[in-house]
Parts: C-alpha cells; sequence; structure tokens
C-alpha cells in the first residue's frame, strides 16, 4: 500500500503546509541539500529544534541526505557526518535516512567498468554503517539514480539498475526507489546504453524484484528540453504533466499499491512556490482518481 509523503527544506519548516497534512493524511520527507548547511546546522545544535519543529505539523518518516559537497565514500569527515545524523534520527524517531551515492564523475573520466570495484567500496562501507543505524532502528535507504546526469555530462551511476542492488540486502541498509529516476532510464536507453556495456532494454517494472528490500519511494515525472542544440532533463515534473507515459505510471504505482506492505512515496514535484504546493496538490489529485 502507498502513503504519500511531501518533502520539505529542514532549514525551512514553513514549506509544511499543516492543513495539507492533516487533510490528506500526509507523511513528511525532510532534506538538506548541501553537506555545508548540514554541517553547520549540526555544530550550531539547531538541527534538533528544527526537527522537533516540524513534527508539529506531521510526521517525519525520512530524511535525505544531502547531495552537494557530499561525497562520503572519500571524506572520513562526511562519513562521520552520516553517523551523526543517524544518532540524530534516532532521537526524533525518524526511521529513513535516504542516501545517494554522490559519486559524480563528468563524461570525459566516466568508465563503467571501473564501477565495479567502485561499488564494492561503498557496500564495505555501507555494511559499516548497516549496522550502526540497526542498532538506532534506523534504516538507510540508497536510493538509485538516473543512467545520466540531467544535463546529459555527468554521471552517478554506481546505484541505477536492479543488478547494481543485488547486495543490498544487508542490516540496516535498503533500497529508496525512485521512480523518476528509473522512468528516465528506462526512456534514456537508446541515447545513453553506448556508455554502458552489455546493457539491455530496462522495463518500468524491473524494480519489483526487489520489492522486499524496497523500503521508500520517490515519485515524480520529467520534461526532455532542448537547451544549446543538447537535450536535458527536468526532474520534479507532475505525471499529466511530464514526458513519460501517465498511464504508465499509474499503472505501476497500482501495482505498487496493491503490495501488502506500507510503502511511503514522496512526492517530489517542483513549485514556483513551495510555500503554496500547487503542483503537489494537483498530483495528489492524480493519485486519487487514477491510483488509488
Amino acid at each position: 500500500m502507498i502513503r504519500l509523503s511531501i518533502p520539505f527544506l529542514l532549514s525551512d519548516p514553513e514549506q509544511i503546509s499543516e492543513q495539507l497534512v492533516k487533510q490528506k493524511n500526509l507523511l513528511l520527507e525532510a532534506t538538506i541539500f548541501d553537506a555545508v548547511e548540514l554541517f553547520e546546522l549540526m555544530k550550531s545544535k539547531k538541527i534538533s529544534s528544527l526537527f522537533k519543529q516540524a513534527q508539529q505539523k506531521g510526521e517525519i518518516k525520512a530524511f535525505h541526505f544531502p547531495t552537494e559537497n557530499a561525497n562520503y565514500i572519500s571524506s572520513i569527515k562526511l562519513q562521520k557526518l552520516l553517523f551523526e545524523i543517524i544518532t540524530e534520527l534516532e532521537k526524533h524517531s525518524i526511521p529513513y535516512l535516504i542516501l545517494h551515492s554522490n559519486y559524480i564523475q563528468n563524461v570525459k573520466e566516466f568508465n563503467a567498468k571501473n564501477l565495479l570495484n567502485v561499488r564494492k567500496q561503498y557496500l564495505s562501507f555501507f555494511r559499516k554503517l548497516g549496522v550502526f543505524a540497526k542498532k538506532r532502528n534506523v534504516t538507510v535507504c540508497i536510493e538509485n539514480l538516473p543512467i545520466i546526469g540531467n544535463m546529459a555530462d555527468d554521471f552517478d551511476s554506481v546505484f541505477v539498475f536492479p543488478k547494481d542492488f543485488k547486495e543490498i540486502n544487508m542490516h540496516g541498509v535498503k533500497i529508496a526507489w525512485d521512480l523518476g529516476h528509473w522512468a528516465y532510464t528506462c526512456q534514456g536507453y537508446t541515447d545513453f546504453c553506448k556508455y554502458y556495456p552489455n546493457l539491455k532494454q530496462p522495463t518500468i517494472d524491473n524494480f519489483l524484484v526487489l520489492k522486499n528490500n524496497i523500503r521508500h519511494l520517490h515519485f515524480s515525472s520529467f520534461k526532455n528540453k532542448i537547451l544549446k542544440k543538447q537535450k536535458v532533463c527536468e526532474e520534479g515534473i507532475m505525471p499529466q504533466a511530464g514526458d513519460y507515459d501517465q498511464i504508465v505510471l499509474a499503472k505501476l504505482c497500482k501495482k505498487i499499491h496493491a503490495l501488502p506492505r506500507e510503502f511511503t512515496m514522496t512526492l517530489e514535484i517542483k513549485e514556483q512556490n513551495y510555500y503554496n504546493r500547487s503542483n503537489l496538490k494537483k498530483t495528489i489529485k492524480w493519485f486519487e482518481s487514477k491510483v488509488f
């Protein structure tokens, strides 16, 4: 069963519409985009009060670790920050930490053949992080990233395809399935498969084989745009306005909704005004009419 969730910037809890949360029985996902800001919030001890302030408006189900300035696999300082934020999540009974690999490479340096050894480094670190997290009733959820970056000039490709997650079934570490990232990967296969050896055309249902290890979901659609004669991807689009077939997305969501376990699905929808959330409201209506 799907339970909808809305994202908000932890340092700006006013983005949470308490009325909407109560009216639609929504959960919350807090996020900080830049690790520099998270370091400051932890150092100043403001993060605890921000969590408390947000929890007065709704139940926080997940915290999304930063993606900017956050390549933790090569930074002891950032690894320490991960352990510290898990301890903070335990204090506030927040069960999920959402984590990208944050291993950004530009097109010129990217070589998919190196990913196997890089992935081994991550798995080794995740085992240690997971043991720590499990003792604190927190699950680290590793998120799938798109086949290529939004500007088609870089990659964060350690965990993209279901096969990349075959060992993400360890204590305290599971999967966050981003349906928008996966839809773009499926649609962008023809354009970008040249960067990956021995890759088969993926289908939108492929990640369902991992359903027993999936603990959290993200949802959005996307638009392909032409910028300076180059196709780029705009994320966070409502399904009814995106380039991906909304009927296919609805069918996928229905399959997930029919599963016996509850899945929190965060609607990562872009807004012009994050204090109004008009696109989010339209997306909720889409779920009510097309999925539920």
